[in-house]
Order: structure tokens, then sequence, then C-alpha cells
């Protein structure tokens, strides 16, 4: 029983916080991603209702360039397409309602050189660096 109460406190203390930087969690909150095809990801990320969509979009972000470089040991991404996934929760009968940011990004990674034939391609590490202050506030 003790065991129990605890667990519903904890659920109710982290519904309370933001969405801070981490993997998908147990309540969908979070970054995946999911190959699609040798150099191209589909990357995802969720968020409650207290975390900005502009949080949402850092996150994302950081997400794609630390796919790229760290995890794949690519240096270029480029954004082949971009979804706003956020839903909007009505409250019932409070009234009002709340907004879940949620956002992804199809994205192909290259290494080497910057291709040309992406002029808008991201060079994974500069968008880490430029990022880092703001992500080291935000991880789990």
């Amino acid at each position: 029983m003790k065991r129990r109460g605890f667990v519903v406190l904890a659920l109710i203390f982290l519904a309370g916080c933001v969405t801070t930087y981490h993997p998908k969690d147990f309540a969908g909150f979070g970054f995946e991603e999911v190959n699609v095809d040798g150099d191209t990801y589909v990357v995802y990320f969720r968020a409650n209702s207290l975390t900005t969509p502009d949080v949402v979009s850092k996150y994302l972000l950081y997400r794609c360039a630390e796919l790229t470089l760290i995890e794949k040991g690519y240096d270029y991404f480029t954004v082949v397409e971009s979804e706003d996934m956020s839903r909007v929760v009505s409250s019932g009968c409070l009234g009002g309602s709340s907004t879940y940011p949620g956002f992804s990004k199809t994205i192909k990674i290259f290494k080497g050189r910057k291709p040309s034939k992406y002029e808008n391609a991201y060079e994974a590490r500069t968008v880490m660096k430029n990022l880092e202050d703001f992500m080291r506030g935000n991880r789990f």
C-alpha cells in the first residue's frame, strides 16, 4: 500500500513540472526517433502542457543534432519535413483547455562536407554548441 501511495505522489509531482530533455517516458513525453531509410530519420519530441512550443522546438533541433553527430557519427543534417503534432485537450467540466506541444522533423544526415545540394543543411556540431547553454539547465 505504501508503494502505491508513493507512485501516486510521484505522478502528481511529475505532472506539475515542465518537460525536460530526455528519452520518451511512460507518459509519452520526451524524444524518440525512427529510422526510415539508412540515413533518414523521423525525430519526435512531445511535452506536457507546462512546456512552451519554443522550448520543444529547441529540444527537437538539439535532438536532431545529437542523433546526427554523437549517435551516428555524421556531420550535417537537413530537414526534409516538419510536422506540428501538438494536441489541445479540453478540461471537461472545468472549462478551458491545455495544449500539449509536440513536433517532428524528418531529417537526412550526411558525413563530410556540407552537401551543396542542401544549402539549408545544419552542421550538427554548431547546433549543439549554439544550444549548449539552454540545454545545460533542461536535461533530465
